[in-house]
């Protein structure tokens, strides 16, 4: 059962350990050395894993950080039937179920759903159990007592006519987008023109023939302009506020001065905002002043000023619930999903100018090498004596000071870049991973026609606020972390040793060697010895090499930042995170109101939720950017252009265009002219006849050939491609309501202080968008 040094086992053979203790316990360690378990990379995929199934109900943990099988005290053999809930799947995608009943919670054994069950996650039932191994039993569904909802299984696609045979469905999924769907008959009295889009409710998939479906709801005439409605429907986004949190949240009311009177006032500290052009959630304030000691010369104490959700949000409440519900808000071209209602974030909890704010402080002092020296937090009361802009702020800083900029020039804004210099260079030494990767933005006007696809400047004073809020960060987690107190880590695992080995050989690639142990350090050092022409292949490989970054309440470390400790603490508006740290901040240092706000319990349940719904809004962001970049190419099919290879997959090639600003596919039976031959290990394609070598960052000239609204797909051919030699393509096979097509995304993100910060204006109603902003803030 033993395994070799560095195989991570599994759950079963986890389990099977445990059993042979007859009840007595394991630490890490110990179930580490049973399996041979061997490196830090491999000692944090067994501390996950042993968290996972400790999340499954398969193994308990105890306040000693030890590891044993659950206990059966309370259902017995025989037992005829038990009300349970459908709680979650494990990692072998079974389902989960526990009592209903609270005196039957404590110390319950895994109960497995029997595979014939169609119930789903969320629903209650009436099931006899049966033991199947020791610690565990089997549920045999006998009544499903939960009323399913039948909007659930609805899914949006395109109504398209048909001469002959029935009118047809193509859903806008990319995992649907290839099953047949048939319309039989329409709605009495329902009209519809082809290419309407609609929610349809699939029927009893046949034996043979396309699935039927019936239309249940019209969205609209056309599919241009609803890809934010496909976005929010095909990822399941919360997107309108219940009644009861809107009533909630426009009943609060602004602070009073005796709400205000035990917190440090520094209304006459020149304290400034500095977002994008079109912001209305001003959540952070910035200001710097030198700072010296008899051992420190040169040094500065920055403040860091974050608007005090945590004084508007209060536990439990209905506001609460749908903050942690939502998770965090969704950005869109022109349009935001906000975590809180536009009452808190675009009015009592923003920043505004010349008006008292309560807030939560960090007084950070650094020494001149940018070294953080000593931090403090408080609950303030603040007074943003200006409201300016990443434009204004950078054209100071080039030497033409704007008139809003000149009243704080001296006072706020020169020293704000003074200190800004010194953690540039404590970045550096540091190492952490600068990858000039610029974020395309898509411009929309107020008819929400696309004007134009660009890549976002990025100035100084940009860098300035990211590395202020990644300081405060670094606070706040230092500050848990040294308390002993609840803390949410923003952690980024090291890379495997074996994509280690898949950058080292793209590095050998282009002619550059990777020496020493694995560190951003050394990643950053060898890519800035890299030629420019090759640095975008470069930059792509190391994104490929990089874990997810994601929420967790043990601390290992944030490698892309290459910082020991980090935290999220500067965007509670738009990032449930945040508030929790907040609370704990609060309550750990006995601030002010202290006494209203407990520490923060259940922290593995709210970090998995959390990275849930993290990815569900980078998910949902990425199909809405792709299917608005689909559109704007849409006029550009047939033409030619200059393209740079990002990825080499085993079925073809991405593509990026235009310097970036858009992607597509290649696929390889596309390249007529020779037979080449993926190798997968050096990441780079081979051509048999002609001996060329295609790696990331490779140029060619392409010509798009189709731009698929449905899919949200562009798709290129070599430039002089005929469509008549293009070769077979290989067919596909899937099982969910018929045949389907594999496509899966493969992109990797990776932001240096989190995920890019856009701000609220309201709410999705009747799919018309409304404008937001980028602001990229820790």
């Amino acid at each position: 059962m033993t395994k070799p040094s560095g195989k991570l086992p599994t759950a079963a053979e986890i389990i099977q350990f445990l059993s042979k203790l007859e009840g007595q316990p394991a630490s890490k360690r110990e179930i580490a050395k049973e399996f041979r378990i061997k490196g830090q990379e491999a000692r944090v995929d067994l501390k996950f894993l042993l968290k996972d199934m400790v999340l499954d109900g398969l193994i308990t943990h105890d306040k000693a950080k030890t590891f044993c099988l659950p206990k059966k005290q309370h259902l017995e053999e025989g037992a005829e039937s038990i009300h349970l809930k459908v709680t979650q799947t494990n990692n072998d995608g079974e389902l989960l179920c526990e009592p209903v009943k609270a005196h039957l919670r404590e110390d319950y054994p895994t109960i497995v759903l029997d595979t014939q069950s169609a119930a789903t996650v969320g629903d209650k039932l009436v099931a006899n159990l049966h033991p199947i191994n020791d610690g565990e039993f089997l549920a045999t569904e006998v009544k499903n007592q939960t009323k399913p909802k039948e909007e659930d299984s609805h899914i949006m696609g395109i109504y398209r006519e048909r001469v002959n045979g029935p009118n047809a469905f193509i859903a806008l999924s990319k995992e649907l987008s290839k099953i047949e769907f048939a319309v039989p008959n329409l709605p009495k009295g329902l009209k519809l023109n082809d290419g309407a889009v609609v929610m349809a409710k699939p029927g009893k998939r046949p034996q043979f023939g396309p699935t039927p479906v019936e239309v249940v709801e019209v969205i609209s005439t056309e599919l241009k302009g609803t890809e934010i409605a496909i976005g929010i429907r095909n990822h399941g986004l919360p997107h309108t506020f219940p009644d009861d949190v809107l009533d909630y949240a426009n009943n609060l009311k602004a602070v009073l001065d005796a709400d205000l009177k035990d917190r440090e006032d520094l209304r006459d500290i020149p304290i400034v905002t500095i977002d994008g052009e079109d912001a209305k959630d001003f959540d952070d304030a910035v200001w710097a002043e030198p700072w010296e000691t008899d051992k420190v010369k040169g040094g500065f104490h920055i403040i860091v000023a974050i608007a005090d959700v945590a004084h508007y949000v209060k536990e439990g409440s209905p506001l609460d619930k749908e903050a942690f519900k939502r998770g965090n808000s969704v950005y869109f071209p022109g349009f935001v999903i906000p975590m809180l209602p536009e009452k808190l974030s675009n009015d009592l909890c923003s920043l505004r100018p010349h008006e008292d704010r309560p807030t939560m402080v960090a007084h950070m002092w650094i020494d001149r090498d940018g070294k953080l020296k000593k931090y403090k937090f408080t609950r303030a009361v603040i007074h943003s004596h200006a409201r300016l802009t990443y434009n204004q702020v950078q054209q100071a800083l080039d030497g033409d000071v704007p008139s809003v900029v000149e009243p704080v020039m001296k006072s706020t804004i020169t020293p704000l870049f003074m200190a800004y210099q010194a953690l540039l260079k404590n970045r550096s030494k540091r190492g952490a991973l600068d990858l000039d990767v610029p974020e395309t933005v898509i411009l929309m006007d107020d008819n929400g026609e696309i004007t134009t696809l660009e890549k976002r400047a990025r100035f100084d004073s940009h860098q300035l606020i990211e590395e202020m809020m990644v300081l405060a960060n670094v606070a706040a987690a230092s500050e848990l972390q040294t308390k002993g107190a609840p803390c949410l880590y923003r952690i980024h695992p090291e890379p495997s040793e074996l994509k280690m080995e898949a950058l080292k050989l793209s590095f050998k690639d282009f002619g550059l060697k990777f020496s020493g142990d694995v560190s951003p350090l050394a990643i950053q050092t060898t890519l800035k010895n890299a030629r420019d022409e090759n640095k975008d292949g470069l930059y792509m490989s190391v994104l490929r090499s990089l874990e997810q970054a994601r929420y967790d309440p043990d601390n290992v470390g944030h490698f892309g930042l290459a910082l020991e400790r980090y935290a999220h603490f500067t965007s509670p508006i738009r990032r449930y995170s945040d508030l929790v740290v907040h609370r704990s901040l609060i309550n750990s240092l006995k601030l002010t109101g202290f006494k209203n706000i407990d520490k923060p319990k259940n922290l593995i349940n709210t970090a998995d939720h959390l990275c849930v719904t993290e990815r569900r809004a980078q998910k949902a962001e990425w199909e809405v950017k792709d299917r608005l970049t689909v559109r704007y190419y849409s006029e550009f099919v047939g033409k030619t252009f200059k393209a740079r290879v990002t990825s080499l997959m085993k079925f073809g090639m991405f593509l990026a265009i235009d310097d970036g600003a858009a992607e597509g596919m290649m696929p390889y039976r596309f390249m007529t002219g020779d037979h080449y031959i993926f190798n997968e290990q050096k990441n780079s394609l081979y051509g048999r006849r002609t001996k060329k070598v295609i790696k990331n960052g490779h140029t060619m000239m392409v010509k798009l050939i189709e731009a698929d609204a449905v899919t949200g797909r562009l798709t290129f051919a070599p430039e002089n491609f005929n469509p008549e030699d293009a070769k077979p393509e290989k067919g596909r096979r899937g099982k969910l309501f018929g045949k389907k097509a594999s496509t899966k995304r493969q992109e990797k993100d990776f932001k240096k202080a989190g995920p890019a910060k856009g701000k609220s204006k309201g709410i999705f109603k009747g799919g018309k968008g409304k404008k937001g902003s980028f602001k990229p803030k820790g």
